[in-house]
């Protein structure tokens, strides 16, 4: 069976959290999971105020095997389930749900990329340091040099981020939907340069 982790976030809120993350081979239950979607790879899921907010990484359904995985954000409650972001490019948290919730997706991407680094570097000294300093210079490397890794942030993101002790002064934040279309003329033009 596989297992959940649990990550509560949201220090001093008056309403205890609900949160944890089904891992890719567990059953979501979404009755409005779109069909245009394959079976989700990841599925984090967060209860805040009455309402379960999820945020899944799924491959379109005419390739299932992709490794581009888009993100969807839904909300189900006692009126019932919504597809928050059905028809946008930007995919900004703070569009479609309240701030702790967005924050808390945002922590737990980082926060794994933290994760997967101090395993590789368990008992070694220093180890905390030399991950966030890592994830740092992964995120802060010039947007004209990025091959891979991190190109943008979200403003929640960078919110994350800093409550992390993370600096991200360097990166391109999408606030707009302008700015996600500068992106990617950026990236085409650098794509262009021979």
């Amino acid at each position: 069976m596989l297992s959940i982790a649990i990550y509560l976030f949201l220090e001093g809120a008056t309403q205890q959290p609900a949160a944890h993350t089904l891992l890719a081979g567990q059953k979501s239950e979404l009755p409005c999971y779109p069909n245009t979607f394959a079976k989700a790879r990841i599925i984090n899921q967060f209860t805040f105020k009455g309402s379960t907010y999820y945020e899944v990484y799924a491959p379109p359904k005419n390739d299932p095997n992709s490794t581009y995985l888009s993100i969807l954000y839904f909300r189900t409650s006692i009126k019932g389930c919504e597809l928050l972001n059905p028809n946008t490019v930007i995919g900004s948290r703070l569009l479609y749900m309240p701030e702790p919730v967005a924050l808390h997706f945002a922590r737990l991407r980082f926060q794994t990329l933290l994760d997967q680094c101090l395993q590789e570097r368990v008992g070694q000294i220093n180890a905390g340091e030399h991950c966030q300093r890592k994830l740092e210079s992964l995120i802060n490397v010039p947007g004209d040099v990025k091959a891979e890794g991190i190109e943008f942030l979200y403003p929640e993101d960078v919110e994350a981020l800093r409550q992390m002790g993370i600096k991200a002064d360097q990166v391109f934040v999408i606030k707009t939907e302008k700015d996600l279309q500068e992106l990617w003329l950026k990236k085409i033009r650098r794509n262009k340069k021979p």
